[in-house]
């Protein structure tokens, strides 16, 4: 007699379905990890904004209303894109900041709803993160 050497069909289906449960868990745990790389890139970059920013008033005794021509306006992932805002000092009451950062996702990364818009707000020294869940990655 003939001895048959193989997987049968159950085998082959009870290793898909292992790989299955596993495929189902390493996915979305990859997902988040991708999304809080990005969310480091983009507080790194509004960081290193900042200190753009910080230089540029150094220099100029004014801060810089146009991010593009002191600092890049996405990060390095092209996950977020980024913008500074000055303060309107003629609204009631008046905007208490010297100037905003903020970076806002694009393409994949706005699926990251919690923090798909983070921001730096500086007034002096002080420096304002929101929303701070999305700081809290490292």
């Amino acid at each position: 007699m003939k001895k048959h050497t193989g997987f049968s069909l159950v085998e082959l289906m009870v290793v898909i379905a292992i790989v299955a449960i596993l495929a189902t868990v390493a996915v979305p745990l990859y997902s988040n990890y991708v999304q809080n790389n990005n969310r480091r890139d983009a507080t790194s970059a509004l960081m290193a904004a900042s200190l753009a920013e910080d230089n540029f008033f150094i220099r100029n005794d004014e801060y810089s209303s146009d991010l593009s021509a002191i600092y890049r306006t996405t990060t390095d992932g092209n996950f977020y894109t980024l913008s500074v805002s000055l303060p309107n000092l003629e609204a009631d009451p008046p905007e208490n900041y010297d100037y905003r950062l903020t970076a806002i996702a694009i393409g994949s990364q706005q699926s990251d709803t919690e923090c798909a818009t983070i921001s730096l707000e500086v007034d002096g020294a002080i420096q304002r993160k929101t929303p701070t869940a999305c700081w809290d990655t490292y």
